[in-house]
């Protein structure tokens, strides 16, 4: 797996277990409930009455018409000539229909790449822009989830009970790095680990969480 494809997984990964799966195509904000996502399409047509993409998207769930919901989804991630065989919906099932399937996020993307499918780099792209929308610039290596800042991080470790979370508060470098090691599932040398130090030389860990830094040594 290339570094590009374990990027692209990770960070697929931090979304959901973030609960960020429903993504606006037009927006490229993330929500976790799908009739959230719905209500911001309804607000931005209402805002703007001449937004038909947004208004169309929006008013699927409230017996907006199926085929308008189609063609303005379709034009929202560049596919045009999208079909009601290419969403991901039981059509042939009676009942309500999950319409938020169609906004998940991997299946948004899929669509805006789905003209060159192994572009990893293009997916990246459009991965990173996700999470850095949805405020998610750094995250637990243990639990795979994204928080704003590290405040947030060092809090989760903190209502965590377990011994594994625990040592990554530690303040002793070495204790911190054999925890540090194990949360990234390899072994790592200690000058390629974002450490700062305060003039006393005591050292701040705060950084080693960065979402890049989790990309870059997670395995």
């Amino acid at each position: 797996m290339s570094h590009q494809e374990k990027s692209y997984s990770l960070l697929g990964q931090i979304l959901l277990e973030s609960k960020k799966i429903y993504l606006c195509p037009l927006c490229h904000i993330l929500y976790s409930d799908a009739s959230v996502l719905f209500k911001h399409c309804r607000d931005k047509g209402k805002q703007n009455p001449a937004d038909l993409l947004h208004t169309n998207i929006g008013a699927v769930n409230q017996k907006g018409g199926f085929g308008s919901f189609l063609s303005s989804l379709g034009i929202a991630i560049g596919w045009e000539d999208i079909s009601a065989a290419d969403l991901p919906l039981r059509l042939d099932r009676r009942g309500r229909r999950e319409y938020g399937a169609c906004l998940k996020f991997q299946f948004i993307i899929d669509g805006q790449t789905r003209s060159d499918p192994l572009n990893m780099e293009k997916k990246l792209t459009i991965m990173n822009k996700i999470a850095k929308n949805a405020a998610i610039h750094y995250a637990c290596p243990l639990c795979m989830k994204g928080f704003a800042n590290s405040d947030r991080v060092f809090d989760h470790f903190e209502k965590e009970k377990d011994e594994k979370h625990k040592g990554l508060l530690s303040e002793d470098q070495r204790n911190f790095l054999s925890f540090y090691e194990k949360a990234m599932g390899q072994s790592i040398d200690c000058n390629t680990v974002k450490i700062n130090y305060d003039e006393s030389g005591k050292p701040d860990f705060r950084e080693c969480f960065r979402l890049e830094e989790i990309l870059k040594h997670k395995r």
